[in-house]
């Protein structure tokens, strides 16, 4: 009877099926959000470190230097030679005093437009990208301040060894000065984090027309090995900074031979407690 029952609701010989008899709808299924997760969800991007590389270049337009390589040959020299001899006489002429000698390092020379100094145009992003590299790689808990490195050119001089040889070698000359500052500071200007590095890589020489073969192709050359060698000191001195920065590890604990044993200590007596028993032989205490 209870068969007869079913099948009598569920089919009134039109052969439809009644809505009582009709499954219940399936839920929705559940969306992907609602399991804390969603589908082809990327991994989280690491926001860009906060490091600024500039060119600092005050130095030079203090000296009067040109941003380009500065060529100081021997014919340089002699014509300073027999400058300074000549004002040497007119100054005995005159009845004053000869003046001091000079260095080569000291001449003007000539300016060579096509080789700019190396720090603005290969150290700066060379630093800029080396350095970011470095403050993602960091696992530590703390992150470091939002940093300005400044490169500052100083020597790029091409220049003879030996004034008596006709084919004496010329030194390429290079030398910068990197400083890592915090940016957040507002006093002008902020102090350095680290001691100012002073790269001055070891000068490379030849004679002067293997420098200049090829439109100074050695020199362009040479100048790209000198900055990347003056980025990865001031990325070491860097990195050493920072390991400083790392939060100090909890100092352990001496073990348990070593420790002081514990005192058992009685418990304080509250006055309350103790007029209320009545004095101490109430609470059973001896007087």
């Amino acid at each position: 009877m209870a068969l007869a029952g079913i099948d009598a609701r569920a089919d009134d010989g039109s052969g439809a099926v009644s809505a009582e008899a009709a499954p219940e709808a399936m839920p929705d299924p559940i969306p992907a959000a609602a399991s804390g997760q969603e589908a082809g969800e990327a991994e989280p991007v690491p926001s860009p470190p906060a490091v600024t590389v500039v060119l600092d270049n005050s130095w030079q337009l203090r000296s009067e230097q040109e941003p380009v390589l500065r060529l100081v040959t021997r014919g340089d020299t002699a014509k300073a030679t027999t400058a300074k001899v000549a004002g040497a006489l007119l100054s005995a002429f005159a009845g004053g005093t000869t003046t001091g000698t000079f260095s080569k390092e000291q001449l003007k020379g000539k300016w060579v437009d096509s080789l700019p100094d190396p720090t603005g145009p290969l150290m700066v992003p060379m630093l800029q990208q080396r350095i970011e590299e470095l403050v993602l790689s960091r696992s530590g808990p703390v992150s470091p301040p939002p940093l300005r490195i400044e490169a500052r050119p100083g020597v790029w001089t091409l220049i003879y060894q030996e004034l008596g040889r006709s084919d004496t070698p010329y030194e390429l000359r290079y030398q910068a000065v990197i400083v890592a500052r915090d940016a957040t500071v507002a006093s002008a200007p902020p102090p350095s984090l680290v001691p100012r590095l002073e790269c001055r890589p070891e000068p490379q020489t030849m004679t002067l027309a293997k420098w200049q073969d090829d439109g100074y192709a050695r020199v362009h050359e040479v100048a790209a090995d000198y900055a990347r060698q003056c980025t990865e000191l001031a990325a070491g001195q860097l990195e050493a900074w920072l390991a400083t920065q790392e939060a100090p590890e909890a100092p352990e604990m001496p073990p348990a031979d070593a420790m002081t044993p514990a005192v058992a200590l009685s418990p304080p007596v509250l006055p309350e407690l103790e007029a209320a028993a009545g004095g101490p032989e109430g609470m059973g205490m001896e007087q």
